[in-house]
């Protein structure tokens, strides 16, 4: 059984002959082979050489292609502070003043989501008959907190039914799916800033 195998039949609730093994590397892909994190997040063939060591060092039977959940939020607007040790972090909220949901779609050539889209057609060629590869997206709500900044807190606590915040509804979120959500982000905020949210 190959290690792609043994991952789609996990997934599809078949018995397997092992748990599979999916290492999310990120940016320390790049250190295996001596590259600074954003230079394994820009350069398609940093991360391809990258990834493939992986797949040869690590022999995992998947693996995300890129591990980077800033990648969407850069692509519409956000900037990037850059480590050479880690990944890239959001410095910027573009709609931390504004109440305007974004209209455009970037396209699958922009910014480094094309350089992901064209590392998978490469890795897919070189490892993806044996590996699973991951394509990892940012998921609404933390796209949202990207774009709104802290501001999003706001927007959802202290609101009774429907947010009436567009990035809190672009999100998908009402206020006690937020509470959810809160609790989760919670774990980064101080307790009695915590407290103070959830009591609202």
């Amino acid at each position: 059984m190959t290690g792609k195998e043994r991952v789609i039949g996990t997934i599809e609730g078949h018995k397997t002959d092992k748990v599979p093994w999916v290492p999310f590397t990120g940016v320390h892909a790049g250190k295996l082979l001596g590259y600074h994190a954003r230079t394994v997040s820009t350069d398609v063939d940093s991360v391809v050489e990258a990834a493939c060591e992986v797949n040869r060092l690590y022999h995992p039977d998947g693996q995300p292609v890129m591990f980077d959940l800033q990648i969407e939020a850069e692509l519409l607007g956000c900037e990037m502070l850059w480590s050479d040790d880690g990944p890239p972090s959001v410095s910027s909220h573009p709609l931390a003043e504004i109440t305007t949901i974004p209209t455009r779609i970037p396209g699958p050539t922009e910014g480094r989501l094309g350089v992901e889209l064209e590392a998978t057609r490469r890795l897919k060629k070189a490892i993806g008959a044996t590996s699973a590869l991951y394509g990892v997206c940012c998921g609404p709500f933390t796209l949202a907190s990207h774009l709104r900044g802290t501001e999003i807190f706001m927007d959802l606590v202290g609101i009774g039914g429907e947010s009436s915040s567009p990035v809190a509804v672009l999100s998908g979120c009402r206020v006690g799916d937020a509470l959810e959500h809160l609790r989760e982000v919670a774990l980064v905020l101080e307790s009695d800033q915590a407290r103070d949210l959830h009591q609202g």
